[in-house]
């Protein structure tokens, strides 16, 4: 018997069901351990004040204390540093990793005029801010299908969200996708994580041809970058990469409500140095521009 923790949410059970999927289909049988979050049960808080790791550490947690084998993640809610005795054992093939607006006219966030916008991202809030200040950016917390909702009644004329989750959950909406260059997505969006203990070999060899290296390697250089840039899961960076033969090829972009400075490569370096390369040029930009860093 594998034990799977993930959080409940659909989006996450959906992602959870792709790792039971692989795994029944090999033969073992699965458990699944619904965890509650830091980040579940204070619902309605900033994420930014409930601190680091509010989608992941109660999850990691029953692997640490041996009540699951493996760990389920949203990669961008991972903060860029694991507890050492855990690691990442497998990446599955990415989704698709960018911001998309859904609206009901849908409508472009160029083309809103004073209307009302939500997201509980301040990457996403500055953006918005940047591009069309007539917006009004209100905050929106929950999982995907309540943030759908709340919009669906009303609430707000447009909200910004990941694509991936749309896809993962089927979901039937009208939306536009978001340039990259314009809003360059969260390190590690659209990408499932698979974490266990570090010693646990079984596990490690059953779960690896899971994993996919190219998500693999996008992954490792955009938390490497985030990391050296001292950036959180909830930060105004966005870092992406993308991997075409044996070149990365990267975007990195700070947002504030007034200024968005962007920085484009491409590297046959491996991820990390890719990552580290990506962080060292746009602090450079950043810093002769008079443009601060800020986790």
């Amino acid at each position: 018997m594998i034990r799977v923790a993930a959080r409940g949410s659909k989006l996450s059970r959906a992602q959870a069901n792709l790792v039971i999927d692989y795994l029944k289909g090999i033969g073992y049988e699965v458990e699944f351990l619904e965890v509650k979050t830091r980040g579940d049960v204070f619902s309605t808080q900033k994420v930014a004040e409930l601190g680091k790791g509010v989608f992941e550490k109660e999850v990691n947690q029953k692997v640490l204390e041996g009540e699951a084998d493996l760990a389920v993640h949203s990669m961008k809610d991972m903060e860029s540093d694991l507890d050492n005795r855990l690691e990442i054992v497998a990446t599955l093939p990415r989704e698709s990793p960018l911001d998309v607006i859904v609206s009901p006219r849908n409508v472009s966030v160029y083309e809103m005029e004073r209307e009302t916008l939500g997201t509980s991202s301040q990457r996403r809030r500055n953006f918005v801010n940047f591009v069309n200040p007539l917006i009004t950016v209100k905050e929106l917390r929950g999982n995907l299908d309540t943030r759908i909702l709340r919009l669906q009644q009303g609430n707000f004329d447009a909200i910004i969200v990941a694509e991936a989750g749309i896809r993962r959950l089927k979901l039937d909406v009208k939306y536009k996708e978001i340039d990259p260059y314009d809003l360059t997505p969260a390190p590690n969006q659209g990408i499932i994580a698979v974490v266990a203990r570090r010693d646990n070999d079984k596990i490690k060899t059953i779960i690896r041809n899971l994993s996919s290296e190219e998500s693999y390697n996008e992954a490792l250089a955009e938390r490497e970058a985030s990391k050296a840039l001292g950036a959180g899961c909830n930060s105004s960076l966005g870092i992406l990469f993308n991997q075409d033969g044996n070149r990365l090829e990267g975007i990195g972009t700070i947002y504030t409500p007034k200024i968005k400075l962007s920085v484009a490569m491409s590297t046959s370096k491996e991820p990390k140095d890719a990552g580290e390369l990506l962080a060292r040029r746009l602090r450079e930009e950043a810093k002769k521009t008079g443009i601060s860093i800020q986790a």
